[in-house]
Protein backbone atom coordinates (compact mmCIF):
# COMPACT_ATOMS: atom_id res chain seq x y z
CA UNK A 1 0.00 0.00 0.00
CA UNK A 2 1.36 3.22 -0.71
CA UNK A 3 0.50 7.07 0.21
CA UNK A 4 -0.24 10.08 -1.83
CA UNK A 5 3.22 11.15 -1.26
CA UNK A 6 4.61 8.45 -2.98
CA UNK A 7 6.27 6.79 0.60
CA UNK A 8 5.81 2.89 1.32
CA UNK A 9 3.87 1.88 4.27
CA UNK A 10 7.41 0.25 5.58
CA UNK A 11 9.09 3.91 5.38
CA UNK A 12 6.35 5.39 7.69
CA UNK A 13 5.93 2.28 9.58
CA UNK A 14 9.90 2.40 10.56
CA UNK A 15 9.64 6.07 11.15
CA UNK A 16 6.56 6.21 13.42
CA UNK A 17 8.44 2.96 14.96
CA UNK A 18 11.39 5.17 16.00
CA UNK A 19 9.30 8.10 16.95
CA UNK A 20 7.50 5.26 19.87
CA UNK A 21 10.30 3.98 21.12
CA UNK A 22 11.28 7.79 21.30
CA UNK A 23 8.11 8.63 23.42
CA UNK A 24 8.71 5.71 25.74
CA UNK A 25 12.16 6.42 26.31
CA UNK A 26 10.71 10.08 26.93
CA UNK A 27 8.95 8.09 29.31
CA UNK A 28 11.51 6.34 31.33
CA UNK A 29 13.50 9.33 31.26
CA UNK A 30 11.00 11.49 33.14
CA UNK A 31 10.48 8.45 35.82
CA UNK A 32 14.19 8.20 36.59
CA UNK A 33 15.94 11.68 35.82
CA UNK A 34 15.45 15.03 36.92
CA UNK A 35 15.24 17.00 33.57
CA UNK A 36 16.78 20.83 33.37
CA UNK A 37 16.27 21.19 29.65
CA UNK A 38 13.23 22.03 26.97
CA UNK A 39 11.54 19.45 25.56
CA UNK A 40 10.77 19.12 21.89
CA UNK A 41 8.93 16.81 19.67
CA UNK A 42 9.15 16.20 16.01
CA UNK A 43 7.44 13.44 14.04
CA UNK A 44 9.01 11.70 11.00
CA UNK A 45 12.53 12.99 9.25
CA UNK A 46 11.72 17.20 8.37
CA UNK A 47 7.92 17.24 9.68
CA UNK A 48 7.82 19.43 13.31
CA UNK A 49 4.29 18.55 14.57
CA UNK A 50 4.82 21.07 17.70
CA UNK A 51 7.79 21.96 19.95
CA UNK A 52 6.61 22.81 23.55
CA UNK A 53 9.82 23.69 25.87
CA UNK A 54 10.00 24.30 28.99
CA UNK A 55 11.58 23.59 32.47
CA UNK A 56 10.25 20.80 34.15
CA UNK A 57 12.00 20.05 37.36
CA UNK A 58 10.81 16.19 39.01
CA UNK A 59 11.56 16.88 42.56
CA UNK A 60 9.69 13.93 43.41
CA UNK A 61 9.61 10.39 41.77
CA UNK A 62 6.94 10.08 38.89
CA UNK A 63 3.63 9.03 40.38
CA UNK A 64 1.70 5.92 39.09
CA UNK A 65 -0.84 8.43 37.74
CA UNK A 66 1.60 10.08 35.65
CA UNK A 67 3.30 6.89 33.99
CA UNK A 68 -0.32 5.60 33.46
CA UNK A 69 -1.21 8.74 31.45
CA UNK A 70 1.83 8.91 29.26
CA UNK A 71 1.73 5.46 28.75
CA UNK A 72 -2.16 5.81 27.54
CA UNK A 73 -1.02 9.13 25.57
CA UNK A 74 1.83 6.49 23.84
CA UNK A 75 -0.86 3.50 23.43
CA UNK A 76 -3.46 5.99 21.66
CA UNK A 77 -0.45 7.27 18.88
CA UNK A 78 0.01 3.52 18.29
CA UNK A 79 -3.67 2.40 17.85
CA UNK A 80 -4.04 5.89 15.62
CA UNK A 81 -1.51 4.65 13.37
CA UNK A 82 -2.92 1.13 13.20
CA UNK A 83 -6.57 2.66 12.53
CA UNK A 84 -5.99 5.63 9.89
CA UNK A 85 -3.97 5.90 6.41
CA UNK A 86 -4.59 9.28 6.26
CA UNK A 87 -1.06 11.10 6.78
CA UNK A 88 -2.60 14.32 8.25
CA UNK A 89 -4.80 12.70 10.03
CA UNK A 90 -2.30 10.47 11.76
CA UNK A 91 -0.56 13.75 12.36
CA UNK A 92 -3.40 15.60 14.10
CA UNK A 93 -4.16 11.97 16.18
CA UNK A 94 -0.46 11.98 17.39
CA UNK A 95 -0.59 15.97 18.40
CA UNK A 96 -4.09 15.49 19.96
CA UNK A 97 -2.24 12.67 22.27
CA UNK A 98 1.27 14.54 22.68
CA UNK A 99 -1.01 17.62 24.11
CA UNK A 100 -3.05 15.30 26.58
CA UNK A 101 0.10 13.84 27.61
CA UNK A 102 1.96 17.50 27.86
CA UNK A 103 -0.80 18.53 29.96
CA UNK A 104 -0.95 15.49 32.41
CA UNK A 105 2.99 16.35 32.62
CA UNK A 106 2.70 20.07 33.68
CA UNK A 107 -0.39 18.74 36.16
CA UNK A 108 1.61 16.22 37.79
CA UNK A 109 4.71 18.81 37.84
CA UNK A 110 2.28 21.71 39.32
CA UNK A 111 1.12 19.00 42.27
CA UNK A 112 4.85 17.71 43.35
CA UNK A 113 5.44 21.31 43.13
CA UNK A 114 2.83 22.13 45.64
CA UNK A 115 3.80 18.76 47.75
CA UNK A 116 7.54 20.12 47.59
CA UNK A 117 6.51 23.21 48.83
CA UNK A 118 4.53 21.71 51.75
CA UNK A 119 7.44 19.00 52.32
CA UNK A 120 10.29 22.24 52.33
CA UNK A 121 7.80 24.83 54.88
CA UNK A 122 7.61 21.58 57.00
CA UNK A 123 11.45 20.46 56.97
CA UNK A 124 12.05 24.19 57.90
CA UNK A 125 9.34 24.24 61.11
CA UNK A 126 11.13 20.92 62.24
CA UNK A 127 14.74 21.97 61.78
CA UNK A 128 13.86 25.29 63.61
CA UNK A 129 12.08 23.48 66.48
CA UNK A 130 15.23 20.95 66.41
CA UNK A 131 17.23 24.10 67.40
CA UNK A 132 15.02 25.28 69.95
CA UNK A 133 15.09 22.02 71.27
CA UNK A 134 18.64 21.71 71.28
CA UNK A 135 19.31 25.28 73.13
CA UNK A 136 16.93 24.45 75.79
CA UNK A 137 18.97 21.34 76.49
CA UNK A 138 22.41 23.89 76.59
CA UNK A 139 20.78 25.74 78.69
CA UNK A 140 19.37 22.78 80.74
CA UNK A 141 23.10 21.56 81.09
CA UNK A 142 24.36 24.49 82.28
CA UNK A 143 21.96 25.27 84.55
CA UNK A 144 22.19 21.20 85.83
CA UNK A 145 26.71 22.34 85.74
CA UNK A 146 25.94 25.31 87.72
CA UNK A 147 23.72 23.92 90.23
CA UNK A 148 26.05 21.02 90.79
CA UNK A 149 28.94 23.72 91.64
CA UNK A 150 26.82 25.64 93.86
CA UNK A 151 25.56 22.43 95.93
CA UNK A 152 29.24 21.57 96.12
CA UNK A 153 30.64 24.74 96.73
CA UNK A 154 31.06 25.81 100.73
CA UNK A 155 28.56 29.14 100.78
CA UNK A 156 31.07 31.17 103.78
CA UNK A 157 34.44 30.63 102.15
CA UNK A 158 33.99 29.99 98.41
CA UNK A 159 35.93 26.84 98.82
CA UNK A 160 34.78 23.03 97.81
CA UNK A 161 32.16 21.73 100.83
CA UNK A 162 31.95 18.91 102.27
CA UNK A 163 29.91 16.68 99.81
CA UNK A 164 32.78 18.02 96.74
CA UNK A 165 35.14 16.23 99.34
CA UNK A 166 33.93 13.22 99.51
CA UNK A 167 33.44 12.95 96.14
CA UNK A 168 37.16 13.79 95.40
CA UNK A 169 38.19 11.93 97.97
CA UNK A 170 36.80 8.66 96.59
CA UNK A 171 37.76 9.39 93.15
CA UNK A 172 41.32 9.48 94.34
CA UNK A 173 41.12 6.55 96.51
CA UNK A 174 40.13 4.38 93.44
CA UNK A 175 43.01 6.09 91.61
CA UNK A 176 45.71 4.95 94.64
CA UNK A 177 44.20 1.59 94.44
CA UNK A 178 44.69 1.39 90.81
CA UNK A 179 47.93 3.07 90.00
CA UNK A 180 49.76 2.96 93.62
CA UNK A 181 50.11 6.91 93.46
CA UNK A 182 51.12 8.23 96.65
CA UNK A 183 48.31 9.81 98.38
CA UNK A 184 48.50 11.98 101.42
CA UNK A 185 45.40 13.19 103.56
CA UNK A 186 45.50 16.07 106.09
CA UNK A 187 42.91 17.51 108.62
CA UNK A 188 43.72 21.56 109.44
CA UNK A 189 42.26 23.06 112.36
CA UNK A 190 41.60 26.33 114.14
CA UNK A 191 42.93 26.62 117.68
CA UNK A 192 40.30 28.33 120.02
CA UNK A 193 38.02 29.72 117.05
CA UNK A 194 35.67 29.59 119.82
CA UNK A 195 37.23 32.36 121.23
CA UNK A 196 37.23 34.35 118.79
CA UNK A 197 33.23 33.95 118.36
CA UNK A 198 32.85 34.85 121.55
CA UNK A 199 34.77 37.58 121.57
CA UNK A 200 34.25 39.59 118.07
CA UNK A 201 31.30 37.86 117.13
CA UNK A 202 30.58 35.28 114.70
CA UNK A 203 30.89 37.84 111.85
CA UNK A 204 34.71 37.93 113.26
CA UNK A 205 34.68 34.07 112.70
CA UNK A 206 33.52 34.25 109.53
CA UNK A 207 36.48 36.74 108.23
CA UNK A 208 38.64 34.08 109.55
CA UNK A 209 37.70 30.95 108.32
CA UNK A 210 37.52 32.73 104.48
CA UNK A 211 40.62 34.83 105.45
CA UNK A 212 42.25 30.97 105.94
CA UNK A 213 40.38 29.10 103.67
CA UNK A 214 42.21 31.86 101.00
CA UNK A 215 45.78 31.22 102.70
CA UNK A 216 45.45 27.18 102.49
CA UNK A 217 43.25 27.54 98.38
CA UNK A 218 46.03 29.76 96.64
CA UNK A 219 49.15 27.87 96.51
CA UNK A 220 48.09 24.06 95.61
CA UNK A 221 49.10 22.21 93.09
CA UNK A 222 46.19 21.64 90.13
CA UNK A 223 46.18 17.75 91.21
CA UNK A 224 45.60 18.77 94.84
CA UNK A 225 42.46 19.29 96.88
CA UNK A 226 41.29 21.45 99.74
CA UNK A 227 38.11 21.63 101.15
CA UNK A 228 36.19 23.11 104.07
CA UNK A 229 34.73 19.77 105.95
CA UNK A 230 33.14 21.20 109.29
CA UNK A 231 32.82 24.24 111.18
CA UNK A 232 36.59 25.40 111.83
CA UNK A 233 38.08 22.24 110.03
CA UNK A 234 39.50 22.10 106.57
CA UNK A 235 40.74 18.48 104.79
CA UNK A 236 43.70 18.58 102.39
CA UNK A 237 44.53 16.16 99.50
CA UNK A 238 47.74 16.05 98.33
CA UNK A 239 48.51 13.73 95.11
CA UNK A 240 51.91 12.38 93.56
CA UNK A 241 54.54 13.30 96.70
CA UNK A 242 55.83 11.33 99.60
CA UNK A 243 54.09 11.89 103.30
CA UNK A 244 57.60 13.53 104.53
CA UNK A 245 57.61 15.86 101.67
CA UNK A 246 54.00 17.32 102.55
CA UNK A 247 54.64 17.61 105.75
CA UNK A 248 57.47 20.46 104.97
CA UNK A 249 54.97 22.30 102.62
CA UNK A 250 51.99 22.03 105.06
CA UNK A 251 54.45 23.41 108.05
CA UNK A 252 55.78 26.28 105.84
CA UNK A 253 51.62 27.19 104.86
CA UNK A 254 51.29 27.17 108.82
CA UNK A 255 53.67 29.57 109.44
CA UNK A 256 52.01 31.29 106.58
CA UNK A 257 48.52 31.60 108.18
CA UNK A 258 50.48 31.98 111.59
CA UNK A 259 51.78 35.31 110.62
CA UNK A 260 48.81 36.61 108.70
CA UNK A 261 47.72 39.69 109.90
CA UNK A 262 43.72 39.86 111.06
CA UNK A 263 41.47 43.61 110.93
CA UNK A 264 38.12 43.15 112.22
CA UNK A 265 36.18 46.29 112.75
CA UNK A 266 32.29 45.95 112.73
CA UNK A 267 29.89 48.78 112.00
CA UNK A 268 26.96 49.45 112.44
CA UNK A 269 24.48 47.25 110.22
CA UNK A 270 21.67 44.56 110.78
CA UNK A 271 24.60 41.98 111.35
CA UNK A 272 26.32 43.77 114.08
CA UNK A 273 23.16 44.56 115.89
CA UNK A 274 22.69 40.84 116.02
CA UNK A 275 26.23 39.80 117.17
CA UNK A 276 26.08 42.58 119.65
CA UNK A 277 22.81 40.85 121.27
CA UNK A 278 24.54 37.45 120.53
CA UNK A 279 27.25 38.47 122.64
CA UNK A 280 25.02 40.26 125.36
CA UNK A 281 22.72 36.94 125.70
CA UNK A 282 26.50 34.54 126.27
CA UNK A 283 27.09 37.54 129.26
CA UNK A 284 23.78 36.66 130.45
CA UNK A 285 24.32 33.01 130.86
CA UNK A 286 27.60 33.60 132.45
CA UNK A 287 25.63 35.76 135.06
CA UNK A 288 23.74 33.06 135.90
CA UNK A 289 20.75 33.21 133.26
CA UNK A 290 17.37 34.46 134.15
CA UNK A 291 18.29 37.89 133.35
CA UNK A 292 18.75 40.65 130.64
CA UNK A 293 22.00 42.33 129.60
CA UNK A 294 22.58 45.36 127.51
CA UNK A 295 25.27 45.44 124.41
Amino acid sequence: MRYADGSGWPRLLGKTGEFSAGLVATRTGFRATHWQRGVSFAVCSGWTWRKRAFILPILFAASGVLGSAVKEGIDGIQNSMRDTTDLDQIKQLVQSHIDIVLDHMEKHHATEQQRYDAAKAEISRVTERLHDVESEADALRARAHEERNQAQTDVLTGIPNRLAWEERLEQEIARWKRFSTPLVLLIWDVDKFKRVNDTFGHKAGDKVLRTIARSLAAPIHETDFIARYDGEEFVHLMTGAELDACLVVEDKLRSKIESTGFHFRDGDSAESWFERADRALYKAKQKGRNCCISG
